[in-house]
């Protein structure tokens, strides 16, 4: 256990005048320490919140910049899916246009050649009878 030696002073005396005079300075730099540690604790505090309100409003224009991108993307994307619309749309009738006209090239040639043929051939032999 703790022993506690205890000695009488008297408050009239000038050790005891002084040692009470210590004592409430002592005591009343406790308290102001206490208020500044207080005081500086809450501004410290005010500070982290005021940095944080700051960094809160950043992100959010940040996010409102970002979202004002991603729609401006997306009517971009809109508006190219659209024209990839059209493109394969000319595209497709462009193969309809050619395999149509390629068969009627097709029918065309088998046409002309054959009486082109048939004279040639005629002619061959025409050139064979005459040697």
């Amino acid at each position: 256990m703790c022993c506690v030696v205890c000695t009488r002073v008297c408050m009239h005396s000038v050790t005891g005048k002084k040692l009470m005079a210590k004592c409430r300075s002592l005591l009343q730099e406790n308290q102001d320490l206490g208020r500044q540690i207080s005081q500086g604790k809450v501004a410290q505090l005010e500070a982290d919140i005021a940095l944080q309100k700051k960094y809160s409003q950043e992100i959010k224009a940040s996010l409102d910049e970002l979202n004002e991108f991603v729609i401006q993307l997306d009517e971009e994307v809109e508006a190219m899916q659209s024209i990839i619309l059209h493109l394969q749309n000319q595209l497709k009738e462009a193969r309809d246009t050619l395999s149509k006209a390629g068969l009627l090239n097709k029918d065309r040639t088998a046409k002309s050649n054959g009486p082109l043929e048939s004279h040639s051939s005629n002619s061959r032999v025409a050139n064979r009878s005459q040697e």
